[in-house]
């Protein structure tokens, strides 16, 4: 069953349907059911078994770290390696001894790889920190620490969830709420909108050009590379709308994990609107615990001795950093292409950019320099996820190369019929004038303060166009969300 199978709408619409005729008392293991429930028949009931044993190790983990501090520390760091490892191990061997020079064509580990492996994974180190730091209590019930784990719209993709912030929401009861509905239904049909209309008619000219990118001249693989971050920006904000929309039906609050990203000024800026989440997780528990371990304490106060206190802190920070954006490239694929151009391209661009921001200040005065910023880091973003969506890293280079190059060759706008061209451009319009609004303000509040008639209108346009403009049908899987892989 996926998120936009016909199945799935039914499952939706009945879970809504005694969440709120059930007894209050009985909403949180109604969704724990039907959480195991998607789960299962989202994936396989082998792959769920590794699910399982995250949910049950870091759970008596939580327990014991909180009941036994003579041992809390070697509790902590075997059921955080356990996780890992088990991550590791499914992720990343084929990757490691590839790497190493050795071959396991006879054995891949990719077959076996649990949906949402990645997501789940993290949530459930954050949650066995929090309690080992002392900032949450264990949880006690095992069903709703279960719940916290594998709630289902959140499962696949994320957000990653913090459990301090999400448990009250997920565990109180709700009563019916029709502005939770209205707002959480318009949502869903937005997340559908940027997936099948946008996300999927885009896909249709970026795998032809990435495809075959040596027949298309420079300005198609340069528009390829434009549509490639628009597509997966649709595709995976577009999934977090669909979730976001679900839990808000279900009268539960979710983080953010979008904010505007192609608007920002700098890499940094779009990172943090940008799976805002993953970046909190990594900040929080992998960059803050390098910057203070004794490491990289020592390494500041030998540099700050020989070269200055500006020193000293400058480089252990951009060597914290490092690792950082390293670990963002490998955590989105076991492959030299996704640590390179998600990960140490953007740590260059980064620290480049600090490196020169003093230069910047005679030209920071002109009006046009905000613009100026803006489409420099949208470019940036767009040439680094060449190398996302390549097949190789050697696949992107050359595009790269093309980009600039001038290349002859055939153009790849003919793949359009001049009405699809018309309905894309004017989708994307939407999406733009959508986005600058929400950096102002709560769209979907707003939406609810619009008379009946207007939010009536709304429903029937995005049902319109996503029925009309929808890139799918027979042979078509528009429900391959790119993140699930993840």
């Amino acid at each position: 069953m996926t998120i936009l199978s016909i199945r799935f709408f039914i499952f939706v619409f009945f879970l809504l349907f005694f969440y709120y005729l059930l007894p209050q008392k009985y909403q949180w293991p109604l969704l724990l059911l039907a959480s195991f429930l998607f789960y299962l028949l989202a994936g396989t009931p082998f792959t769920s078994l590794f699910l399982f044993f995250s949910i049950v190790s870091t759970y008596w983990g939580g327990i014991f770290i909180g009941t036994n501090n003579k041992h809390k520390n070697l509790s902590f760091a075997l059921t955080v390696l356990s996780n890992l490892g088990i991550l590791i191990v499914l992720k990343y061997t084929d990757f490691i001894f590839s790497s190493l020079g050795f071959s396991l064509a006879s054995s891949k580990f990719s077959f076996i790889l649990p949906l949402g492996l990645s997501f789940y994974t993290f949530q459930v180190i954050g949650y066995i920190t929090d309690v080992y730091r002392g900032l949450i209590p264990p949880e006690k019930n095992i069903g709703k620490y279960a719940l916290f784990c594998c709630f289902f719209p959140q499962i696949i993709s994320g957000p990653i969830g913090r459990f301090g912030e999400l448990a009250p929401s997920l565990f109180s009861c709700k009563a019916y709420n029709i502005d939770n509905l209205k707002s959480g239904f318009i949502r869903l049909l937005y997340g559908y909108f940027k997936k099948i209309v946008i996300s999927e008619r885009l896909s249709i000219f970026v795998d032809a050009v990435f495809g075959n990118y040596a027949s298309y001249n420079s300005a198609s693989i340069f528009v390829g590379a434009v549509f490639y971050a628009l597509q997966l920006y649709t595709d995976f904000s577009g999934y977090m709308d669909i979730v976001l929309g679900i839990s808000k039906m279900l009268g539960i609050s979710m983080a953010e994990n979008f904010h505007s990203p192609f608007f920002s000024s700098t890499i940094s800026e779009f990172w943090r609107r940008w799976h805002i989440t993953l970046g909190s997780f990594l900040r929080d528990y992998l960059f803050f615990p390098l910057l203070k371990g004794k490491p990289f304490l020592w390494l500041s106060e030998k540099v700050k001795k020989k070269y200055g206190k500006k020193a000293g802190k400058k480089i252990p920070t951009y060597l914290a950093m490092f690792l950082l954006w390293f670990s963002v490239g490998l955590w989105h694929g076991p492959d030299w292409k996704y640590v390179f151009g998600v990960g140490i391209f953007q740590w260059v661009c980064i620290v480049f950019g600090e490196l020169c921001s003093p230069l910047s200040k005679n030209i920071r005065t002109f009006k046009i320099y905000p613009l100026f910023c803006q489409v420099r880091t949208f470019l940036l973003i767009c040439f680094s996820f060449l190398f996302f969506r390549s097949d190789s890293f050697q696949d992107a280079l050359f595009m790269l190369q093309r980009c600039f190059s001038f290349s002859k060759g055939q153009s790849a706008l003919s793949i359009y019929a001049p009405w699809e061209g018309i309905a894309l451009l004017l989708s994307i319009g939407i999406l733009f004038y959508l986005e600058i609004i929400g950096q102002k303000r709560d769209i979907w509040q707003q939406y609810l303060k619009k008379p009946a008639a207007i939010q009536y209108c709304i429903y029937y346009f995005l049902i319109f166009f996503i029925v009309i403009f929808g890139v799918y049908g027979l042979g078509f899987d528009s429900s391959a969300f790119t993140y699930a892989n993840f």
